[in-house]
């Protein structure tokens, strides 16, 4: 997945927008800048590796040693802290993150805007936004992240959606009008979108982590 930059697929929906709608995000070729992808930053090595402990068999005293084993290349790996806090872990767990959501397959993915400025407030609201898809949907499966506009101007997550069994009996104007009404009961961003993933790109699911690389570096907001 490092071969390309994160992008959502281009659509051939037209549907006019009610507050909202099946609008896709354009491919990376149609901008005029490049995304930064969490799977094309080059990393140093963790800058606080965890040690191996050890004990000296003959004084009993216990010391704290560099941990290091030959990946498949034979480069010397460490043992990585694994801390969402370390510039470089942080970039390595998105990436777990990334490739466990793909591993999962979900065929839909949207986005909800304005949805609050503190943690607390961001959860509850999108999970009312579920909870209430939900009433119409009950399968919904879902996996978010939230993201500050680039002008600070508020809070919009990203995400993906499994509908359980029913993915392939739900048309996509249902996705519009459960996701209407629950926007509308919740009362967040009027602009949201909902849409089918389509052959993602090598790096898709990383695109909500984007955050943790680029010039919009912003780790502990994430």
């Amino acid at each position: 997945m490092s071969d390309s930059l994160v992008s959502y697929p281009s659509s051939i929906h037209t549907h006019a927008p009610r507050h909202g709608g099946l609008v896709l995000l354009p491919n990376d070729s149609d901008l005029d800048e490049e995304r930064p992808s969490i799977f094309d930053t080059p990393l140093p090595p963790c800058p606080n590796p965890r040690k191996r402990r050890l004990v000296d068999d003959t004084t009993g005293e216990v010391d704290y040693v560099d941990y290091t084993w030959p990946d498949e290349n034979g480069e010397e790996r460490s043992n990585r802290c694994c801390k969402n806090s370390c510039p470089v872990c942080v970039v390595i767990n998105a990436q777990r993150v990334a490739g466990a959501i793909q591993l999962a397959d979900p065929p839909w993915w949207f986005s909800l805007t304005l949805v609050g400025d503190y943690s607390h407030q961001i959860v509850r609201n999108v999970s009312r936004v579920i909870h209430y898809a939900r009433v119409e949907i009950p399968t919904f499966e879902d996996v978010w992240a939230a993201e500050e506009n680039p002008a600070h101007t508020g809070v919009h997550i990203h995400g993906y959606l499994h509908a359980g069994r029913s993915d392939n009996e739900i048309d996509e104007d249902v996705f519009q009008d459960v996701f209407e009404g629950a926007v509308r009961r919740v009362g967040i961003g009027h602009h949201w979108k909902v849409g089918p993933i389509n052959n993602p790109q090598p790096g898709f699911f990383g695109y909500p982590m984007k955050s943790v690389v680029g010039e919009d570096y912003e780790v502990e907001r994430f």
